[in-house]
């Protein structure tokens, strides 16, 4: 494994060193020493030369400072069995770096429209070479899902001298026993749903479906949707069965409200008026419009839709 030099200023190193010490105060002091070791050799990069093995990446950035390759492989050990067996709480660690952060005020939160912005995305930790592991992630280099470890994150936005930089608010990592993408998703709106503050809106990306934040309890967020997406003048509604048997029953059928226009068979299917349009103007005395439609409802095919 080749050796990295980091070529940073020590008061650099010095400053993380002490971020990280002052984390784990949350922790036994056991655990604490281990995962300090771990997270060290993670910041610095040795975890992408040994392909997400623990120990090579600890002793590899132990070797800079200790000598003694005795202290060196127990304290490698050390790390290892801190994160498998060790006492501590991925929450609470989170919490603790947030509470440090906000203590310094240089970190200032962007508020828009008075909302402050948490987004919510998801990512993975490929780990082919894992065998036995059962949770997968589709990665388009590779265009196939591979074994990783998916982990979804929920941020806030916030800014530091000018640059915009996002402070982690919760990570929900997957049960890496399972293949199950429902439940990972469940599990993440339901983690958005309980840590979205008054505040703050949750903001979403194309792989997430209005009607799973909707059954989840997420009042307050901003999913980007389909180009032809579609909604009612009024509730959708799905009638119950009285039969194992026959056709299914005739669904109600809503007015349709179209936000975009679309072609579809070579016509134009126009869009739906808006019931306001508003121009905001930002800082660069750009003019955007936004069209807002008041009272739209869900389709009987949203809510008979399941979770993919």
């Amino acid at each position: 494994m080749k050796t990295i030099q980091a070529n940073r200023p020590s008061q650099v190193e010095d400053r993380i060193v002490s971020l990280i010490e002052q984390m784990m105060d949350v922790v036994p002091k056991g655990t604490a020493l281990g995962l300090c070791d771990l997270i060290s050799a993670m910041f610095s990069g040795y975890f992408i030369e040994s392909g997400g093995a623990v120990m090579p990446a600890v002793e590899a950035f132990l070797r800079q400072e200790v000598e003694d390759e005795e202290e060196r492989a127990a304290r490698s050990r050390r790390a290892a069995k801190a994160l498998t067996y060790g006492s501590y709480n991925l929450k609470e660690l989170i919490d603790k770096l947030r509470e440090i952060v906000e203590e310094e005020g240089v970190w200032e939160p962007i508020v828009i429209q008075g909302y402050r912005v948490a987004p919510v995305d998801g990512t993975a930790y490929r780990r082919a070479a894992v065998k036995k592991l059962e949770s997968k992630a589709y990665f388009s280099d590779a265009n196939r899902a591979l074994p990783a470890v998916p982990i979804g994150m929920i941020a806030t936005v916030g800014e530091v001298n000018g640059q915009r930089i996002a402070l982690l608010k919760n990570a929900v990592v997957t049960d890496v026993k399972t293949n199950d993408s429902v439940a990972d998703k469940q599990e993440l709106y339901r983690q958005v749903a309980i840590g979205l503050e008054e505040d703050e809106i949750g903001v979403f990306d194309a792989g997430f479906k209005l009607v799973e934040a909707a059954e989840a309890g997420i009042e307050q967020c901003v999913i980007r949707l389909a180009l032809n997406c579609t909604f009612g003048k009024t509730a959708g509604e799905i009638p119950e069965r009285t039969s194992a048997k026959g056709r299914t029953p005739t669904q109600h059928k809503a007015e349709i409200v179209r936000p975009l226009e679309r072609r579809h068979g070579g016509k134009t299917i126009p869009a739906h008026p808006a019931d306001e349009i508003c121009t905001i103007t930002d800082e660069l005395g750009q003019e955007m419009k936004v069209h807002i439609w008041n009272k739209v409802y869900l389709l009987e095919r949203h809510l008979g839709m399941k979770i993919k």
